[in-house]
């Protein structure tokens, strides 16, 4: 963890949701994962783990599968399921918007994975604004590098023109909610989320966030 801090502080480029919490492309791209993938494509939902726990459910909200809500409604003891790295089905939902995460999200416990993300981590990351109201439970959660989820909405550095106004819409309404002193809070790296939208957005894209 100490190195990987290290590294981050020389290159914030690297501080990004796939180095620091999960890369489903990378995940997705091997034999195992191929074989729960044909399961349910093939619609034969069969309750296994893989090789780090991940059950039929991870699998299915990764892929964003329309049967996520008819295999939760089976086996409802799944949606609380964590896999080796503390991450539950809702950490994977949250990389879509689609979803209603309330169906996937346990009634009791912690939201948080291993290294403290939670499912609005990753909402803010991707700028998938759905997942706010759902979340909210988890605006002042931070993770092992000490940042809070406005920390990665406000760290704007999407090319992608629609996901950055997607972005912006997030920061602006995370930013009502949230306590104003997240703000000056600084992460693992030294940065706070002022830093990150001083850095990452323009004059007129900090306008829009901080104007009501």
């Amino acid at each position: 963890m100490k190195e990987l801090i290290e590294k981050c502080q020389k290159d914030k480029g690297s501080v990004t949701l796939f180095n620091l919490f999960f890369n489903p492309i990378k995940n997705l791209d091997n034999q195992e994962s191929d074989q729960f993938i044909d399961m349910i494509n093939n619609s034969k939902i069969v309750n296994v783990l893989d090789s780090i726990d991940n059950n039929i459910l991870h699998y299915a909200l990764m892929i964003n599968s329309p049967l996520s809500s008819s295999i939760a409604k089976r086996f409802p003891n799944l949606i609380s399921q964590k896999n080796k790295l503390g991450q539950l089905p809702c950490h994977f939902g949250a990389f879509h918007n689609n979803l209603d995460l309330t169906k996937f999200s346990p009634i009791r416990g912690s939201l948080c994975d291993h290294r403290g993300f939670t499912p609005l981590h990753i909402a803010a990351e991707l700028g998938n604004q759905n997942h706010l109201k759902s979340m909210a439970e988890s605006i002042e959660e931070r993770n092992v590098f000490n940042a809070f989820a406005l920390h990665w909405a406000l760290k704007n550095d999407e090319k992608n023109s629609i996901k950055r106004v997607n972005k912006l819409f997030f920061s602006k309404a995370l930013l009502q909610t949230a306590n104003s002193v997240q703000m000056k809070t600084k992460n693992a790296i030294g940065m706070t989320p002022k830093d990150w939208m001083e850095t990452t957005c323009s004059a007129n894209e900090i306008d829009f966030i901080m104007f009501k």
